[in-house]
C-alpha cells in the first residue's frame, strides 16, 4: 500500500513537470514575462500619478492598483527560463549569469510591494508615498543592473 501512494506521488510530479516543460519554450516565456511586465507598469503608472500630484490622490483606487501587484509580485519570476533572453527583450544576459544577484533584487521588489500593499490598505497618503518611493528604489536597482535601457 505505502509503495503504491509512493508510486502515485511520484507519477503525479513527473506528469506535472512534463505538462509545464512541454509548454514553456523560450518565445512563450518571453510573451509571458512581458505580459506581467505590462501589467506591473499599467498599475505602476496610475499610483506614480497620484502619488507626484499629477492624478487626483485616491486611496482606495491607489490600494486596488497595489493590491493588483502585489498578487502578481512573484510571477514574472516564471518567464525567466533558460535561453529566453532572445527577441525584443530589455532583459541583459547578466540575469542568468548572476542569478542570485538577480533574485535579491526580485526579493527586494516583492518586500517592498507587499509593504506598499499593507501601507496602502492604510489609506495614510503620506505612508503610502514614502513606501511607493521604496517600491520605485527596488525597481531600479534591479533595472540598473539587469535591464537594457532603451
Amino acid at each position: 500500500m505505502k509503495n503504491a501512494v509512493y508510486a502515485m506521488i511520484a507519477g503525479l510530479v513527473l506528469v506535472l513537470s512534463a505538462g509545464s516543460a512541454w509548454a514553456t519554450s523560450p518565445e512563450d516565456a518571453l510573451k509571458y514575462r512581458k505580459a506581467v511586465y505590462q501589467v506591473y507598469k499599467w498599475n505602476m503608472d496610475a499610483m506614480a500619478a497620484m502619488a507626484r500630484g499629477e492624478a487626483p490622490f485616491d486611496a482606495e483606487r491607489f490600494a486596488l492598483h497595489a493590491g493588483r501587484i502585489n498578487a502578481m509580485r512573484e510571477d514574472a519570476i516564471e518567464g525567466y527560463v533558460e535561453n529566453s533572453a532572445i527577441g525584443d527583450t530589455t532583459s541583459k544576459p547578466e540575469i542568468w549569469s548572476q542569478w542570485d544577484a538577480f533574485m535579491q533584487r526580485q526579493n527586494a521588489f516583492e518586500q517592498e510591494i507587499g509593504k506598499l500593499a499593507e501601507t496602502a490598505a492604510g489609506g495614510d497618503a503620506r505612508a503610502i508615498r514614502a513606501q511607493f518611493g521604496a517600491v520605485g528604489q527596488s525597481c531600479k536597482a534591479c533595472h540598473d543592473d539587469f535591464r537594457v535601457s532603451r
